[in-house]
């Protein structure tokens, strides 16, 4: 089958499936609609984008929060290569677009939720936008977005672009659908050799993969000086020889057992600060019930403040319930526990607090994170503890070592600043791609441009 006619194919087949499953999207979208969930932004999720007028913006797409962090180092990058380039910023979930907004809201032009990847709707925002180049993250490829992209000509580019050895997996058995979204994409920057190797395995076009390195270097930010760690201090009723531990991005089955290590260690004989920070600031009513059953006060963030008129008790729990505030209460910490490692959820970023110079303590659910743990093991600045019992343990090890001038703080931090510069390497291929507009080549309904 010629190139042309299976793009036709594979074109016609996915929307196929989506009319066949019209009904059930539709119930699926009633059902969130009248649980609050996606009403917020509805219209942007039918289609209906800004419109830029004669501007042809960089549209820049990321899924959720932890992508939103990462495609902060390439949206810096690009805004100081082409400072007066509008730059549309999509995201998929609430907690991406608020944490797309804290954190580089005064470089974009505007933050609004990304299309469903319904042909109407996509075509919609495509026509609202006309962007010079669209910029996906890492990993969220919707097969009628790009193709809406190619269409119209616009460049597609994926950034510090990860494929997990599940994905390939399931793109093996559905290998058609793969090679047409990869062949939609012009440029692909990937985060490792081994992640170009699985996107070469699902059909990428070699001369349009390169390895960059990962952005997530780039992005995290440095810690809190010493004057905002004491006011941070003050506001927790932290004393300054108080050893903390911080227990970040924490999911469903974590927080038992991050309570009950630490009462393990509060029975040693050292009692530290226990700071929790669910992953999903909307579970915390359900969170600071998991405190309370565990024999402990809890006061949330949220009710700490300037006028709050709240003082937390100077051992309670404090439950972390915003969003954005996690990677400077790092800096906080004596050692820091990363959830989504204790449950079969696949780590989140372990950067932020390498960068504080804080030891960081995983459970063995890290595949989502593999390549920047398994760097960080044999550098000796994680480790991993696979119960309650050895989470307890090696914290208080480490609170014991802590300002014992082992190098700990200094390793750290030169681990993730000796890996910097992908969010520059994207961001030159972004400004290259943006000046390519025209189509170079046919893909049956319509065409794209690309290297070839």
């Amino acid at each position: 089958m010629g190139v042309a006619r299976h793009w036709r194919v594979m074109h016609l087949f996915y929307n196929m499936l989506i009319i066949l499953a019209l009904p059930v999207l539709l119930v699926y979208f009633g059902y969130r609609w009248l649980r609050g969930k996606s009403r917020e932004g509805w219209a942007e999720r039918m289609g209906y984008l800004p419109v830029f007028s004669g501007e042809h913006p960089i549209w820049v797409h990321a899924v959720s929060a932890g992508e939103a962090v990462a495609a902060e180092a390439v949206v810096r990058a690009l805004r100081e290569r082409l400072p007066d380039v509008p730059i549309l910023y999509t995201a998929g979930t609430p907690e991406g677009r608020a944490t797309a907004r804290k954190r580089m809201g005064s470089l974009l032009t505007h933050v609004a939720y990304a299309p469903y990847d319904l042909p109407w709707a996509v075509a919609r925002a495509m026509d609202r936008v006309r962007p010079r180049l669209y910029l996906l993250v890492e990993s969220d490829l919707w097969p009628n977005l790009l193709q809406a992209a190619a269409v119209r000509g616009v460049p597609a580019m994926l950034a510090n672009g990860y494929i997990s050895e599940r994905t390939l997996r399931r793109g093996r058995l559905v290998p058609a659908l793969y090679r047409w979204i990869f062949g939609n994409l012009c440029s692909i920057c990937v985060q490792t050799e081994a992640v170009r190797r699985r996107a070469l395995a699902l059909h990428a076009v070699p001369e349009r993969v390169c390895v960059v390195g990962n952005v997530k270097y780039d992005q995290a930010t440095a810690p809190l000086t010493n004057e905002e760690a004491t006011r941070w201090r003050a506001l927790f009723r932290l004393r300054p020889d108080e050893p903390v531990l911080v227990a970040g991005s924490t999911h469903p089955g974590e927080e038992e057992k991050v309570l009950a290590a630490y009462t393990e260690m509060r029975a040693s004989g050292i009692a530290p600060r226990l700071i929790l920070a669910p992953r999903h600031p909307q579970r915390a009513e359900e969170v600071e019930a998991l405190v309370h059953h565990a024999g402990f006060a809890c006061v949330r963030r949220s009710h700490l403040g300037e006028g709050s008129g709240a003082a937390p008790d100077p051992e309670a729990v404090i439950l972390l319930d915003t969003m954005g505030e996690l990677a400077g209460v790092f800096s906080l910490a004596t050692v820091v526990f990363l959830g989504g490692s204790l449950v079969p959820v696949g780590g989140h970023d372990i950067l932020q607090p390498l960068i504080a110079g804080k030891p960081v303590l995983l459970g063995p659910y890290t595949h989502r994170q593999r390549e920047i743990v398994e760097d960080a093991l044999d550098a000796g600045v994680v480790w991993v503890v696979a119960t309650p019992q050895e989470l307890a343990r090696r914290s208080l090890e480490l609170m014991k070592d802590a300002g014992s001038g082992d190098g700990y703080a200094t390793n750290a931090v030169s681990f993730v600043s000796g890996r910097r510069g992908a969010s520059q390497r994207c961001a030159e291929e972004a400004a290259r791609l943006s000046g390519e507009m025209q189509p170079l080549r046919t893909h049956g309904v319509g065409k794209a441009v690309g290297k070839s």
